[in-house]
């Protein structure tokens, strides 16, 4: 139907029912829209489509949103349809503007005036409301999961207290967190549990004796950098951390009491170990004061270590035997070593040592009884470092092996081995007959060698050989003061001498120009006329002469090659130079011969060509003398029967 002028009767607006916050978000935001339609002055039937803008004005402005409803039914004049103008409904002031077309027309006519919304449709707001747009009192009924004064709330989240103080069992903290209660005492014997008012608690319980759940306290600025932690399961510890490293505890008491310091694992009331090369000191015992000075002290129950012994201010270091009330050992501040006889405070009388860290007058007896059986550990010997230190040096006194020689440690194994008979062995402790007998290899090295800049040499026997090796790229020179070197024999003619194969990858002989003079050209045709009648034969090394005398070979003989040429330094040898270089002429003078060939080739085929084109010419001719022959014979019979 063609659409004339529209009239509308706006009837009302009704939206969903207002429900309850906690579920405004599953009504959506559309509302319905009923209304009579008037085409002229008669109500409208058909279907029809509906256009509908948002503005925040009742006339002009820009539209907030809008949305068109295709094919509405309308009967006298009657519609209802959806409106859906997502969340653009914000609480303000807004008015609708609608626009009507037939179906399909595409041709839209709007209908005046606007439509200012009533707030129903504003319920659409609801799904996204926040605090800051309710006002007034909300009943207690309807809050849900906010903390109130009464007990038995549950914060979940992060809670953030800016400012003031937090007292725990006080209404007047004293501190930024004040923890009071009241807790009888604790009688000897019975449990502290009553008044411990903290307590960490990791709710994890999967820890292990290896790897045990933990909780703790940190301190620091912005960031965790000392620690006091305790195991919540799998162990029970107590362990403190400082200096910002949070992986490693300087100090842990165990669940056995035993406190560790340096260690996570003390086997003793109390250990300390772990220490590092920046702080190699174990333990530092400061002194107190003591008569004219002051002294350290560690009573070890009968024995005590002592700094200043006689109290004099010496700062000697001293062995106290409290059972007997004498001094064993004293280390005086030079470092001489003595053996007190008697002690009298502020001198020392007795077998005193002077003049050394260890002095001695008489011979040292070391395994006086020969019990030692080849061993520096567990058996007599002298020992650098302790029971636990694998350096020392012994003397195998038991029959067998390197019996009454020196044997010197390290790593616990013999490294350097002296025999009776004054061979030494390094690496063997076998030295047999030979003065020095060096298993493994040897390095030589220059004076101010070190790991980094070796300016040396090594000599070792490999599984593969002998080994001679420089270091650091260091070039080796054999007889750099212009000795020949042989090898292979015992006598060298020559700068190098060798008595056999040589097998490399390469050998790159100097062809430079510059390093050559007195250049003449050579006839290669001549070259190649000599080769040509030089001598070839296949022969093998006389037995001795060479090391492959299996080996055979091709080549001429240095005397006919030398007889031919005149080349190298004398008839008994070829240098791969010159025969080289004869090859080399010799193909060049080949070439020559085939160039020359290739040019008589050439000749030839034009000749041939041109005896073909005769030919053929030729053959062309005595075609034609054969047809005019035919012809003559066919003319003949008929010029007989005319007659």
């Amino acid at each position: 139907m063609k659409l004339g002028t529209f009239r509308a009767a706006h009837l009302w607006l009704l939206a969903l029912t207002i429900a309850p916050f906690t579920t405004a978000h599953a009504q959506g935001t559309a509302f319905t829209y009923q209304g009579r339609l008037q085409s002229s002055t008669n109500f409208a039937n058909g279907t029809y489509d509906f256009a509908f803008w948002l503005y925040a004005t009742n006339v002009n402005g820009t539209a907030i949103a809008g949305v068109t409803n295709p094919a509405v039914l309308v009967t006298n004049g009657l519609f209802t349809t959806t409106v859906n103008l997502g969340n653009s409904l914000t609480g303000g002031s807004n008015w609708l503007q609608i626009a009507v077309s037939t179906n399909a027309a595409n041709a839209f006519t709007n209908l005046s005036p606007r439509v200012q919304l009533t707030p129903v449709p504003y319920a659409t707001f609801a799904g996204s409301a926040n605090a800051t747009n309710l006002v007034g009192k909300v009943q207690t009924g309807n809050l849900s999961g906010v903390a109130l004064l009464a007990g038995g709330n549950a914060f979940t989240g992060q809670q953030t207290i800016t400012g003031g103080s937090v007292g725990i069992g006080t209404a007047s903290p004293a501190k930024t967190l004040d923890v009071t209660a009241s807790a009888s005492g604790v009688s000897s014997g019975s449990s502290v549990d009553p008044s411990v008012f903290v307590r960490l608690d990791n709710s994890s319980a999967d820890g292990t004796l290896a790897s045990s759940d933990a909780a703790g306290i940190g301190f620091g600025h912005n960031s965790t950098r000392q620690a006091i932690v305790g195991g919540t399961f799998g162990d029970d510890y107590l362990s403190f951390f400082t200096g910002g490293n949070l992986t490693k505890p300087r100090m842990t008491i165990a669940d056995t009491g035993f406190l560790g310091i340096g260690t996570t694992s003390p086997n003793a009331p109390l250990t300390i170990g772990g220490q590092t090369t920046q702080y190699p000191v174990s333990l530092r015992i400061l002194p107190t004061s003591f008569a004219t000075s002051s002294r350290a002290e560690l009573d070890l129950d009968n024995w005590g270590l002592l700094e200043d012994s006689g109290g004099n201010g010496t700062k000697d270091f001293a062995i106290f035997d409290y059972g007997s009330s004498a001094l064993r050992l004293i280390i005086g501040t030079s470092g001489n070593v003595q053996v007190p006889g008697s002690f009298t405070a502020g001198s020392y009388s007795g077998n005193s040592i002077f003049n050394g860290v260890l002095s001695v007058t008489n011979s040292v007896v070391v395994d006086a009884t020969a019990q030692n059986n080849g061993a520096v550990f567990g058996s007599p010997g002298l020992v650098f470092g302790g029971s636990s230190s694998g350096e020392g040096m012994a003397s195998k006194r038991t029959a067998g092996g390197n019996q009454f020689g020196l044997d010197f440690y390290t790593g616990y194994s013999a490294r350097m081995s002296v025999a009776s008979s004054g061979n030494v062995g390094i690496g063997t402790t076998s030295p047999g007959t030979e003065k020095l007998v060096v298993a493994g290899g040897m390095d030589v090295t220059s004076p101010a060698a070190n790991a980094g800049n070796d300016g040396g040499m090594g000599l070792s026997f490999e599984s593969y050989g002998g080994r001679i090796q420089t270091f650091q790229n260091r070039p080796l020179t054999l007889n750099p003061i212009g000795n020949n070197v042989a090898i292979g024999k015992t006598t060298a003619g020559t700068l190098l001498d060798v008595s056999g194969d040589i097998t490399c990858v390469a050998i790159n002989i100097t062809s430079d120009r510059n390093a050559k003079e007195e250049f003449k050209a050579v006839s290669a045709r001549e070259v190649l006329n000599k080769v040509t009648a030089l001598p070839i034969t296949e022969w093998q090394y006389k037995a001795g002469a060479a090391r492959d005398d299996a080996a055979r070979h091709i080549g001429p003989m240095a005397q006919d090659f030398s007889a031919a040429f005149a080349l190298g330094p004398d008839d008994k040898h070829i240098s791969i130079v010159d025969e080289g270089g004869v090859a080399l002429a010799a193909i060049q003078g080949l070439n020559e011969k085939l160039n020359e060939k290739d040019a008589r080739i050439q000749a030839q085929a034009v000749e041939i060509d041109e005896l073909n084109q005769s030919v053929s010419q030729l053959k062309k001719m005595v075609e034609a003398l054969d047809q005019k022959f035919g012809q003559a014979q066919a003319a003949q019979p008929a010029q007989s029967k005319r007659e």
